[in-house]
């Protein structure tokens, strides 16, 4: 046997480990290709919820100032119907005490207008 005949096995199993080296690494190209590819619509999609949340929270946030706004509003509008309320009740007190000491008065003056003429009965 010659030098090529002898060789030739080992040329046989070096092309089958290439053949099968080269079928790993494109085996393994094309798993990486298809996972970048999904990592890229999957961020793409975090991406988009994220901006969709974002315009939420941004909403959220201006309505909870209107809401604290309103209530700074509604306060202060309590307060002055609170200052209103108390400032009639003090009116009406005025008016009630200034009734009672007319109705005293009238009535000692009937009295002594009854006492210095008598009525016809």
């Amino acid at each position: 046997m010659d030098f090529i005949e002898q060789l030739s096995p080992v040329w046989v199993i070096i092309g089958g480990f290439a053949t099968v080296m080269g079928g790993g690494v494109a085996v393994y190209f094309l798993i990486k290709y298809q996972i970048n590819k999904n990592l890229e619509a999957t961020v793409k999609i975090y991406k988009e919820e994220v901006a969709a949340l974002t315009t939420k929270v941004t909403r959220l946030q201006n309505d909870i100032t209107e809401l604290l706004n309103e209530n700074t509003r509604l306060r202060g509008d309590n307060d002055n119907l609170k200052f209103k309320k108390n400032y009639l009740k003090d009116i009406v007190m005025q008016a009630l005490t200034s009734k009672q000491s007319i109705d005293k008065s009238m009535l000692d003056e009937l009295n002594e207008v009854s006492s210095k003429t008598s009525l016809p009965k």
